[in-house]
């Protein structure tokens, strides 16, 4: 026999499960609250320093030097030797070099002459003189003399052979001397003195009818002894 055939089962069909949709609770909007203030900061003034003002220096001032002055009668200068010709008024100061010096007349017409110690203040610094002889001399037979160097007018240098300055023997123990210049019959050629522990010479050239004496003289700077360097001096 045939079987029977039975008809298919039919598929359920499923009911559907109804979506369950949620009630939405709207979020309340937040009111806005403003931003608190930032307090504005009150500005601290900053003090302006007050300017120390820089002192002005006091400027020194740069002292000028004194130029030496040039010694009255001076005709020149070398080796550490100034010469020059001086003239004296009898009973005044005069000037040999840097130095103060005084003479009186004595026998004009014989040329001859007195020199002064610095005992009377009248010789500054300290004169000292050279070879001095006592009396008799060869000018006076009651006054101080001294032996000179013997010098030749017409020399161009003082001779260096006829100054020996370790044989001079100076001395200030005198008031007064007497001289003869290059017209005396006394006269015995330059004359050396020392003052302020310098060197120097003197020539008595002449003493006019007025009663001005006039002498050449060498000074040499301290500590030089040779003055074969310095030219003599004709009348």
């Amino acid at each position: 026999s045939t079987p029977t055939t039975l008809p298919p089962t039919p598929t359920p069909t499923a009911t559907p499960t109804p979506t369950h949709t949620p009630t939405i609770t709207p979020t309340p909007t937040p009111t806005p609250v403003p931003p608190t203030p930032t307090p504005t900061a009150t500005a601290t003034p900053t003090p302006t320093p007050t300017p120390t003002p820089t002192p002005t220096p006091t400027a020194t001032a740069t002292p000028t030097p004194t130029p030496t002055p040039t010694p009255v009668g001076s005709q020149g200068y070398a080796n550490g030797i100034r010469w020059g010709t001086s003239t004296a008024t009898p009973g005044q100061a005069f000037q040999v070099g840097d130095f103060t010096h005084h003479f009186t007349s004595a026998q004009v017409y014989q040329g001859l002459g007195y020199y002064y110690a610095s005992e009377y203040g009248l010789a500054d610094p300290e004169l000292y003189l050279g070879n001095l002889v006592s009396p008799p001399s060869e000018c006076s037979d009651n006054r101080t003399g001294y032996t000179g160097i013997p010098i030749d007018p017409s020399a161009t240098v003082i001779p260096a052979d006829a100054i020996n300055n370790a044989s001079i023997q100076y001395s200030n123990n005198f008031g007064v001397i007497m001289f003869g210049t290059r017209d005396a019959d006394c006269y015995t050629g330059l004359m050396p003195f020392k003052q302020d522990n310098r060197l120097g010479f003197i020539d008595f050239v002449s003493i006019d009818l007025n009663k001005t004496l006039t002498l050449n003289w060498w000074v040499a700077d301290a500590g030089v002894t040779q003055f074969f360097a310095a030219p003599s001096m004709a009348p």
